[in-house]
């Protein structure tokens, strides 16, 4: 297969197992995702759909290694909701300290984020 087919056919997994997430079937969700993920290993959007596979499943380790991944491909533009998905996950591996850090974390990212968006009156004007 060549790169682009791929990519397409991670694509699909990567569809095909969200929705398997989102009704409840998480293994096989699961499964589809590492499967896509093997696939395009760097695909952020992938990561993310396995990342809330591996803390609906209750596989808080997982789900941390994900996160970091994640983290490492972002750099310094990480996405703010990064750090509440590790506090969720924090919470599963039983460092509940941990998790309210995180949770701390992605609250004074999130208001240090609204600080420097312009917000948009009724008018569309910023």
């Amino acid at each position: 297969m060549s790169q682009r087919d791929d990519r397409d056919a991670a694509d699909l997994l990567h569809l095909i197992g969200h929705l398997y997430l989102q009704s409840g079937q998480t293994q096989r969700g699961l499964v589809l995702l590492l499967i896509a993920q093997r696939l395009a290993p760097d695909h952020s959007g992938l990561l993310h759909a396995l990342c809330q596979g591996f803390l609906a499943s209750g596989q808080g380790q997982r789900a941390l290694h994900t996160i970091e991944r994640l983290e490492a491909q972002a750099g310094a533009a990480a996405d703010p909701a990064l750090a509440l998905l590790r506090g969720r996950a924090q919470t599963l591996v039983g460092a509940p300290e941990l998790a309210r850090q995180s949770y701390r974390d992605y609250l004074a990212r999130r208001a240090s984020a609204d600080r420097t968006t312009p917000h948009t009156g009724a008018g569309g004007e910023a």
